[in-house]
């Protein structure tokens, strides 16, 4: 593994020497837009020896139709810079991820047995299990050709609303976890008390109430030839972390 700063380019030169293929897994923020453009500028000076660059980073799916959230915003401007750069690309945008989630529910769920998220009981959204993520990335990356320079856009098999959520993780470990919401108005509340600076928080709590139609798609299915993982299969596999 190597290390680097964005703010130094000897370092970031270091980095891409001998490399022929780039993976991009980004942080979504307000400083994504400097941080893609420090990475490829440093990307340039070996230009002529990498083949492929894989962009995937939270906030993509949807993002024309979510430009109300910051998260979208911030993402389509970094969409924009490696579609620009002049490399060979593909681009993996995907939905909200269910082990995502973990980070700031399941230690509520293990203290409180009930899932709490900035969700009505009737709103439902797409959700995707990490592990598909994964699997997409591994195809695209040892890929011939066959998905240069496209958009995938990734997401679960169905929509998840709170309650199906909660009754998955119920099945999961064998006992009743009820789900409640959190008003939008506690929202950015809620996420900095699971640890975003405020920026974050703010932005995860318009993200999360925005109101677009959402979509599900078969890119997961697509690229890997299977369906994607439900969310019953995902609490099944994590029943461990809500015990």
């Amino acid at each position: 593994m190597k290390y680097f700063k964005y703010d130094d380019e000897k370092s970031i030169l270091r980095l891409f020497r001998g490399v022929d293929i780039v993976l991009l897994c980004m942080v979504v923020s307000p400083k994504l837009t400097g941080q893609l453009q420090a990475v490829l500028s440093g990307m340039t000076t070996v230009k002529d020896k990498i083949q492929h660059v894989i962009f995937a980073a939270p906030g993509g799916y949807l993002a024309e139709e979510r430009q109300k959230s910051p998260f979208a915003e911030w993402y389509l401007q970094g969409e924009s810079i490696v579609k620009e750069s002049g490399f060979t690309y593909t681009i993996l945008r995907y939905c909200k991820l269910l082990n995502y989630l973990l980070e700031f529910t399941a230690a509520f769920i293990r203290t409180n047995r009930a899932i709490s998220l900035p969700l009505t009981n009737e709103q439902k959204v797409p959700l995707m299990d990490v592990a598909d993520l994964v699997q997409c990335v591994l195809v695209v990356l040892f890929s011939t050709d066959t998905y240069r320079n496209r958009v995938f856009n990734l997401t679960g098999p169905e929509f998840v609303s709170g309650s199906v959520l909660a009754q998955a993780i119920s099945t999961s470990i064998g006992e009743e976890i009820t789900f409640v919401t959190i008003d939008q108005e506690n929202a950015e509340e809620f996420f900095m008390n699971s640890g975003f600076s405020s920026e974050v928080a703010k932005a995860l709590s318009i993200d999360w109430t925005v109101e677009v139609e959402d979509k599900l798609t078969q890119d997961v299915t697509l690229l890997l030839d299977q369906a994607a993982k439900s969310v019953s299969e995902w609490a099944e596999s994590n029943a461990h972390y809500f015990l």
